[in-house]
C-alpha cells in the first residue's frame, strides 16, 4: 500500500480533514499513535476518500501553554495546500487549549520546509538510524 493515495482531479469529492480517535485502525497503520491519553488525531481524507495526511496535538507536560504537534505530510500534500488546511486546524485547536507555543518536529526535506514555511524556528536536527533526517522546532503562536 502506498504512503499517499494520489489526488485525482477527476473526482468530485473535495478533501475532508475529520477528527478521530486513537482506536482508528489507519492512525496505527501509519505509526501515528502516540502514548497519551490526551492526544488529539486528525486525519485528511483526498478526493479519492484515502487518508493522504494526518496529525496529532497533545499538550506537553510540565510546560504549560505548550503543545506538540506533528503533521505527516508529503509533496503532493503541500502541492495541493492541503498541510496548510492540517495546519490551520491545529493551530485553531492549540488556541482553544491557551496555548502559546507549539513544538514539532518533521522528517525529511518537504516536512522541514513545511515547518519552516510555517514559522517554526530550528531547535536542532537529527539524522535517525535509517539516514533520515528528522527537524525540531518550535513556533510562538501570536
Amino acid at each position: 500500500m502506498a504512503l499517499f493515495s494520489t489526488l485525482r482531479r477527476d473526482t468530485p469529492r473535495e478533501p475532508d480533514i475529520r477528527r478521530t480517535g486513537a482506536d482508528d485502525p489507519v492512525l496505527a497503520q501509519w505509526g501515528m499513535l502516540v502514548d497519551d491519553p490526551a492526544a488529539e488525531y486528525w486525519i485528511l481524507d483526498g478526493r479519492d476518500g484515502k487518508p493522504v495526511a494526518m496529525a496529532w496535538l497533545r499538550p506537553v507536560t510540565g510546560q504549560q501553554g505548550t503543545v506538540q504537534a506533528w503533521i505527516l505530510v508529503d509533496r503532493v500534500v503541500r502541492h495541493f495546500g492541503l498541510g496548510e488546511r492540517m495546519w490551520k486546524v491545529l493551530e485553531q485547536r492549540a488556541r482553544k487549549l491557551k496555548a502559546t507555543s507549539i513544538t514539532s518536529f518533521a522528517t525529511g526535506p518537504e516536512g522541514a520546509a513545511f515547518l519552516y514555511e510555517h514559522g517554526f524556528d530550528a531547535t536542532h536536527d537529527q539524522t535517525m538510524p535509517d539516514g533520515t533526517v528528522r527537524a525540531h522546532g518550535i513556533c510562538q503562536l501570536r
